[in-house]
């Protein structure tokens, strides 16, 4: 008998997961092998993109991007690609569209690349243990200023306070990490934006030897991140709001901004200057509404914050320690209002107007630091009347007290002083360097006097200049801008909505307004203190009135004659 078949089973390959429609998933990489980029493309495993130009447009939406990485252990390799969202000419605040969203999954690494012309270069949610490396991210979008060189706009302040609801996503970034945990943003330049890199609800990260420059918001912007490690780069020129020998606001513009509960990180070895502010660190909105918590226990170790138009460094309503910073030319070196435990020790304060500045502090150790050529080292103080909307005063005690003021040095070109009011305070071992300075066996008498004020004065009238900035004059001679007037267009005026008294409202027939500062884009100029004359020749009108009158006589005249033949023909009857 012939032997009987051994039976076998066939087990069936597992069937593939499908992709999104849309989109195109990436081949699993063999070795040598690149993978073309096509708008929708899904990364699942490890690719490399064919290295060269793309020219690609994102949609809108900030909920979709060009590239959409998911998975576990995966490597994006973009070296030698450049994506571009836009034409390099275009204007930036047309950029739109994400290029690149990581969603989830830990190990994932994207390297290299060139990514320009999008809102957001790079977006991560929920991700663990990312690392974004070599790349350029240069170029995203920004917004159209209305600040000239002579008169600042208001419309350009801006608000970091709340991002609770992703209010940030709208400024845009070159890197956007949300939810992160862990991994390494090393090497990677972002220029010419907006905002560098903003890091929401992330922590354990390290970023190091960044290129975060030139940006009109932010280098590096932090929200509710904690245990970070931020060594090493060079965070410089990040700032709006800045007019030499006109205005110098900064506009809450930032090289470094730590916001709502951003603690324990280390920041150490940056270079952060020319910011708008160049360290702008604030406890955030909670602490401001139950007077508990802050943005704490962060150390800034040997960073450089120098010649900020506002403040070198702005750390309030918080706890932390500031060892071995430079801060120099800038108005403040240091402001520290509402800081509490706070240790400023062995930082160079170089020609700022004031060196440190903290209102309502308490328990706080300043010590050897260094001052040259402040006109005040130290100020103290608080005020008797706090703000009333604030509920920080009214949750936690707020006096004035208990600040050390120890062991500092004091190199003065003019009058440095240290001025505390209000509160018992300790000041101990303040050396004054007075070389280069004389004094004379004489009599005392004054030489000279100067005046570098203004006496005080009530406005006295207003203007608008044809670019819409409000002017305010005061009895002194002293002129400031006080507001701005922007102007709307639309699309299609002719659907505009009459209401009465000349005045117009949108409808949907005329579209939505753009809003801008006058003589900006195809806005016209204001011209204060004018009527518009009219739009008819009043003497041709009136002639042509004078004519109707008399041609209507005349024809009245002549039914008058017809009438009275009429009636004579009737009576001869």
């Amino acid at each position: 008998k012939a032997p009987a078949k051994k039976q076998t089973s066939k087990k069936k390959a597992p069937a593939k997961k499908p992709t999104p429609k849309g989109k195109s998933a990436a081949p699993a990489a063999k070795p040598g092998a690149t993978t073309d980029l096509k708008r929708g493309l899904v990364v699942t495993k490890s690719v490399r993109i064919t290295p060269k130009s793309y020219r690609l447009n994102a949609a809108a939406s900030l909920d979709s991007a060009l590239i959409v990485v998911k998975g576990d252990n995966i490597t994006l390799d973009l070296t030698g690609v450049t994506i571009n969202g836009a034409d390099p000419f275009a204007d930036p605040d047309r950029f739109a569209g994400v290029a690149i969203r990581v969603e989830g999954g830990k190990n994932v690494t994207i390297t290299g690349g060139a990514i320009h012309g999008f809102r957001v270069g790079i977006i991560a949610r929920n991700t663990k243990a990312l690392t974004v490396a070599d790349a350029n991210l240069s170029y995203t979008w920004k917004p159209r200023l209305y600040s000239t060189v002579e008169h600042e706009s208001l419309a350009d302040w801006l608000s970091f306070h709340h991002n609770e609801q992703k209010e940030w996503l709208r400024f845009g970034a070159a890197l956007y990490l949300d939810g992160v945990s862990g991994g390494t943003i090393k090497n990677v330049t972002a220029e010419h934006g907006m905002n560098g890199l903003l890091l929401v609800k992330s922590d354990h990260l390290t970023v190091h030897d960044n290129t975060l420059t030139y940006n009109s918001g932010l280098g590096v912007g932090m929200y509710r991140a904690a245990d970070n490690r931020i060594l090493h780069n060079t965070l410089d020129y990040n700032v709006r709001g800045f007019s030499e020998g006109f205005y110098r606001r900064g506009q809450d513009s930032a090289d470094l901004l730590m916001f709502e509960q951003s603690s324990r990180n280390i920041v150490a070895y940056n270079s952060a200057t020319h910011g708008g502010d160049g360290l702008f660190l604030w406890a955030g909105q909670s602490s401001m509404d139950t007077g508990t918590g802050g943005a704490n226990d962060n150390l800034f170790f040997a960073n450089d914050f120098s010649y900020a138009p506002t403040n070198a460094m702005e750390l309030t309503f918080s706890r932390n320690t500031v060892i071995a910073n430079v801060a120099r030319g800038s108005d403040y070196g240091l402001w520290g209002g509402y800081s509490f435990d706070t240790k400023i020790v062995s930082n160079c304060f170089v020609r700022n107007r004031i060196g440190v500045a903290i209102e309502h502090g308490q328990d706080n150790f300043i010590a050897a630091n260094r001052f040259e050529g402040e006109r005040t080292a130290v100020r103290l103080w608080a005020e008797k009347i706090e703000p009333s909307d604030w509920m920080y005063p009214k949750k936690k005690d707020t006096q004035n007290r208990n600040n050390s003021i120890s062991g500092n040095t004091t190199i003065s070109s003019g009058n440095a002083s240290i001025n505390i009011n209000n509160g018992a305070n300790t000041i101990t071992g303040l050396p004054l360097d007075m070389s280069g300075s004389s004094q004379f066996a004489s009599t005392f008498g004054v030489s000279k006097l100067s005046q570098d004020g203004f006496g005080p004065g009530r406005v006295t009238g207003l203007s608008i200049s044809p670019d819409g900035v409000v002017l305010s004059r005061y009895s002194n001679g002293q002129s400031r801008a006080s507001g701005q007037v922007v102007l709307a267009s639309f699309a299609n005026l002719q659907g505009l909505a009459n209401i009465g008294a000349n005045s117009w409202v949108e409808t949907p027939q005329s579209g939505q307004p753009t809003v801008g500062v006058p003589k900006s884009s195809n806005l016209g100029a204001l011209q204060s203190g004018s009527l518009e004359d009219a739009n008819v020749d009043i003497t041709a009108e009136l002639v042509n009135m004078i004519t109707a009158q008399r041609v209507y006589q005349a024809n009245a005249q002549t039914i008058k004659t017809q009438d009275q033949v009429l009636q004579t023909l009737v009576n001869l009857r």
